[in-house]
């Protein structure tokens, strides 16, 4: 039986796999801000950036991906080259599947390729590089990548707003090897401080700030191990990291942890930074009743993991503590509000002095403000409570009234994909403001069996099958008479009106006029309504960039060239690929002609649009649509979309006078002109369609709700 076996322990909300000599479980058990600053700063991100983008450098098991995931979606890359802690990575990441995270097998550092100067030390649940010794025995090299070459194979990552570093004295050495990315982004950087560490490697332990501070770093908050802040300093003060450095004495202080954020970033991660500072208060609150005790309760907690038997160590530690609550005491100090309490207790003391008459007739004034001021906040409560009751009364009768069909419930058998593109939201969406909607996801086109649908019964008002539709034989087995099609016109593929005519009591929602007259030849039961999006801003972005999403083999990257080669200046390529088929690779010489970027899986469809936004010209994505969402959301924007002369994209698109249309057969250069025209002319158009759409849309609810009528 293996001496280090293999377990699950819990760290935060999830059981990681790992050895069962991995110190990370107790130390997180036992202290309790240990490794919780990451998932803090994380959140606080989201709320500035909207968006989480993390480089976790020395991911080990992946415990940082999962504590910051805990509470939200975050695209994460990973970044770890042992190959004992690889296997759980990779398996512990497996718990984040609403996230995007990505693995990179190797060891960070300032070169790339094999490197024999150095070594790997396993030990304490980490792996680190150590430098060798000029007496160690020759050892296969490692394996070294620097981030800046990491990130041209990940580009998505460029744009990462935090930068995790935990390579035990390594640091400099990654730092090194991401010039670029430090140069280029505004990302706050946290890494773990042991200056030993930094000496082991023959490394000054000042060299990290001064890298730092030379790609535009000012400040740092320090951490002590346990995870309470210390202090804010500036970097080039290498005065006072030295003082920091001193007070690490493996007692009280084993290291720090760092975030740094960029000079002009101080405002824009203001709120992150003092809600870090806030971090401490609980600390701080331990600390004052530890000096108003003979036998102080922190003595007790450091007792417990310490290992500090006398008396002598229980008051070293209690000034340690005092130490640091001083320090803690310079930020509140310092503060504004601190200075406005100051001048209003001097203004007190002066016109109210302590036990005057004109003292006691304030503090009697303010006692009956306080009164009066909680009366009418609980009054206020009952009243807003009153209001919520009232209005979610009559929201619930106006609900009630919409839904007046069969029970109101609707069954939604959707294409599963859709469940990752989102993109027929808004139609489901839009029943649910009538109907309680049930959607089943249908995985047969992955070979899976169709859903089972033999529980729907009249009970329910209507079935309702998007894009995919099981077999005849199952469908007219459905105990509902009330059943709707939505096609896409790209995935009709030429079935005859026999095929059709097998559906008993079907009709047909379409949302292509091409499509609605193909079944209306076929003698069924049809609405045509035409989608139009919510305009966003006008936006018509820079002529000389270009986006495109490939998603088919058949339009990638060589069809752009050709298009429009002559006109682009900047070319950023989405490449998320439709199931079944290839992203065609642009060649080296390719990307630094026409300037190329890539992005993959973003975990929102807005921060596609924060990349695409930049871009003036937008090519659709697709031969075909059945309705074509992000083509319209590009022309919602007022941008320029190019985009092959097919349904439905020949449905929206005038060619030249809201965009262009070519041939695929016959892919030939298209000439660009009075694009500004165009800009103005598509966002118009959309404009006045997301007006008709919004109007008609309710012939969706009576399509629905009635039989069929030859009015509707």
């Amino acid at each position: 039986m293996s001496k280090d076996p293999i377990v699950f322990k819990k760290v935060g909300k999830r059981a990681l796999k790992m050895r069962e000599s991995h110190k990370l479980p107790e130390y997180y058990e036992s202290f309790e801000l240990y490794d919780r600053a990451l998932p803090r700063i994380a959140k606080k991100l989201r709320d500035i950036d909207g968006h989480v983008t993390v480089i976790d450098i020395g991911a080990n098991i992946g415990d940082t991906a999962s504590l910051i995931t805990e509470e939200l979606v975050a695209n994460i890359l990973c970044v770890e080259g042992d190959k004992d802690y690889l296997p759980f990575l990779k398996e512990n990441v497996l718990q984040l599947s609403e996230s995007k995270i990505i693995i990179e097998e190797s060891y960070c550092a300032e070169t790339d390729g094999m490197e024999n100067s150095v070594e790997v030390d396993r030990s304490d649940g980490t792996a680190k590089l150590l430098k060798k010794k000029e007496n160690a025995l020759e050892r296969e090299g490692v394996n070294l990548k620097k981030l800046d070459s990491i990130l041209a194979q990940q580009p998505t990552f460029k744009n990462a707003n935090l930068l995790k570093i935990d390579t035990d004295g390594f640091e400099t050495e990654v730092l090194r090897g991401a010039t670029t990315f430090l140069h280029e982004c505004s990302a706050l950087v946290f890494f773990e401080f042991t200056p030993s560490a930094y000496i082991a490697n023959k490394n000054n332990p000042l060299e990290v700030f001064r890298i730092l501070a030379s790609h535009g770093y000012k400040n740092a908050l320090f951490y002590d191990n346990f995870g309470k802040p210390r202090i804010i300093i500036t970097i080039t003060d290498e005065k006072r990291i030295l003082e920091l450095i001193e007070k690490i004495d493996r007692n009280t202080i084993y290291y720090y942890d760092v975030l740094a954020w960029k000079e002009g970033n101080d405002s824009k991660y203001r709120e992150v930074i003092d809600s870090e500072l806030f971090s401490i208060m609980y600390h701080y609150e331990e600390i004052s009743k530890s000096a108003e005790s003979i036998i102080p309760p922190q003595v007790v907690l450091t007792q417990s993991h310490l290992n500090i038997d006398t008396r002598n160590e229980e008051l070293d530690n209690l000034r340690h503590s005092y130490d640091s609550a001083l320090q803690e005491l310079e930020f509140v100090n310092n503060s504004n509000g601190w200075k406005l309490l100051q001048l209003f207790r001097r203004i007190s003391a002066r016109f109210f002095p302590l036990g005057s008459y004109r003292r006691f007739l304030l503090m009697k004034f303010l006692v009956g403000i306080k009164r009066v001021v909680q009366i009418i906040i609980r009054g206020s409560r009952k009243i807003d409570e009153l209001v919520w009751r009232i209005k979610n009364k009559i929201s619930k009768i106006f609900r009630d009234r919409k839904k007046v069909l069969n029970g109101n419930k609707l069954i939604y058998v959707d294409h599963s994909f859709h469940s990752r593109t989102k993109s027929n939201n808004f139609l489901s969406e839009y029943l649910k403001e009538y109907f309680d909607v049930d959607v089943v996801l249908d995985y047969s086109w992955k070979g899976l069996p169709h859903p089972d649908l033999s529980f729907i019964d009249e009970s329910y008002g209507a079935v309702i099958f998007f894009q995919t539709i099981p077999p005849s034989e199952i469908v007219n087995g459905i105990k509902n008479e009330h059943k709707i099609y939505v096609p896409m016109y790209d995935g009709l593929t030429n079935k005859e009106a026999s095929f059709w005519r097998q559906y008993k009591d079907i009709r047909v929602l379409c949302f292509s006029k091409i499509t609605y007259d193909l079944f209306s030849s076929f003698g069924m039961k049809a609405l045509y309504i035409q989608y139009f999006p919510e305009p966003k801003p006008y936006n018509p972005g820079d002529d000389s960039k270009l986006f495109f999403w490939q998603r088919l083999t058949s339009i990638n990257i060589q069809t752009v060239i050709t298009l429009l080669g002559k006109k682009i200046a900047q070319i950023h390529i989405h490449r998320v690929v439709d199931p079944g088929h290839t992203f065609i690779e642009p060649s080296e010489t390719e990307i630094k002609k026409y300037n190329i970027t890539f992005s993959e899986w973003l975990s929102a469809r807005a921060m596609m649009w924060e990349i695409a936004e930049q871009a003036g010209i937008y090519v659709a994505p697709r031969e075909m649509e059945g309705i074509g969402l992000s083509f319209l959301e590009a022309m919602a924007r007022g941008k320029v979309v190019i985009a092959t002369d097919n349904p439905t994209m020949n449905e929206y698109i005038v060619h030249k006078e809201t965009g262009f249309l070519f041939n695929l057969e016959d892919v030939q250069p298209i000439e660009l002109q009075n694009l500004k025209k165009i800009h103005e002319q598509t966002y118009e158009y959309m404009l006045k369609g997301y007006g008709a759409w919004m109007k008609d849309r309710q012939r969706i609810i009576e399509f629905i709700k009635k039989s069929y009528r030859e009015d509707v």
